[in-house]
């Protein structure tokens, strides 16, 4: 599933992003402040064209299994 919500160049090695180790992410400081330790990032997807993105945050660090990310993939779908 997550090979048709995701184009192959952004495909991560890993679920998860560490929220202040990563430097994808933009605002460290404030995921810190806020308790925001892990995140799953999913694209919303229209005709073939990145409308929006679907966000799930965590306060622990966490490695989404592969069950969840196909249902994360599966909601952004039904969003799009």
């Amino acid at each position: 599933m997550l090979k048709r919500a995701f184009p192959s160049h952004w495909r991560a090695s890993r679920s998860y992003l560490r929220c202040y180790d990563d430097s994808r992410i933009v605002y460290r400081d404030e995921a810190k402040e806020e308790g925001i330790k892990s995140m799953l990032v999913v694209p919303i997807v229209v005709r073939n064209k990145i409308m929006g993105i679907m966000r799930l945050l965590t306060d622990e660090y966490r490695n989404f299994t592969q069950d969840e990310m196909d249902f994360a993939v599966a909601l952004a779908e039904q969003g799009g």
